[in-house]
């Protein structure tokens, strides 16, 4: 019978480093999950109806902002250059999906969607901000 040697590579170390790399990306499953559902929600073929006057713009405001939030989840909560970097990407994701929207059937890309979406963005980067500030050492 073989006997099969541990190669060295398969140390703790190794191992628990492996583990910490991938709880890492498992933080940004949320982010991933919301763009995904703004990618599928946008593909669908429109049509009027609505809740209310300008509930789509509350819709935009508030899936932009979850999004900005599980991408700064995902970050562990950067500094100030990372959720700039965040930010941009978000919005560059924003614009993206109407100019997708604007190909669907019943859809239309327009300029107020993509600042409901901005401000929900923008809203999250504020928030983190203030909070970030307020956990500072006076």
């Amino acid at each position: 019978m073989k006997k099969y040697i541990l190669n060295s590579s398969f140390t703790s170390e190794r191992i628990r480093a492996t583990r910490g790399c991938m709880l890492r990306t498992a933080r940004f499953i949320p982010c991933l999950a919301i763009a995904l559902f703004i990618f599928w929600a946008s593909s669908q073929p429109g049509g009027d109806f609505q809740l209310f006057p300008h509930a789509d713009k509350i819709i935009h405001y508030t899936i932009y902002a979850l999004l900005m939030l599980s991408c700064l989840y995902g970050a562990k909560f950067p500094g100030a250059k990372e959720t700039r970097f965040w930010a941009l990407l978000c919005t560059l994701y924003a614009v993206s999906d109407e100019w997708h929207q604007s190909f669907v059937p019943g859809r239309e890309a327009t300029l107020g969607d993509v600042l409901a979406d901005v401000f929900g963005v923008a809203s999250v980067v504020l928030i983190s901000m203030f909070w970030a500030r307020r956990r500072l050492p006076h």
